[in-house]
């Protein structure tokens, strides 16, 4: 099993909605949280589309939005963080123009 359970991801959360699920303690991490927080905003991840620097996040050739991304480092829907201790991060000028 992997440090979150086995599952793959950290936490989930829908699109243009108002829920979120996170698995164990990652519902602690504000990173996590800001990450989510843009799905529901209608945020997808930021990157390339279905490719991942994570393999067990690569996404398929449809480009649904839980799939892929994760290539953008100066975004919270790029590269979330999974500890409060490394830094703070938010969305990039790109997201915040998508919030308007």
């Amino acid at each position: 099993l992997s440090a979150n359970g086995g599952c793959g991801y950290a936490a989930y959360a829908s699109v243009n909605g108002w829920y979120q699920m996170f698995v164990n303690r990652f519902i602690a991490y504000t990173g996590v949280q800001t990450h989510e927080m843009g799905h529901n905003l209608n945020l997808a991840h930021s990157g390339s589309e279905g490719f991942s620097s994570n393999p067990a996040m690569a996404g398929d050739s449809d480009g649904v939005i839980a799939s892929g991304g994760y290539t953008d480092h100066t975004c919270s829907m790029g590269n979330p963080l999974f500890s409060d201790d490394i830094g703070k991060m938010c969305f990039n000028a790109a997201k915040n123009f998508q919030i308007q």
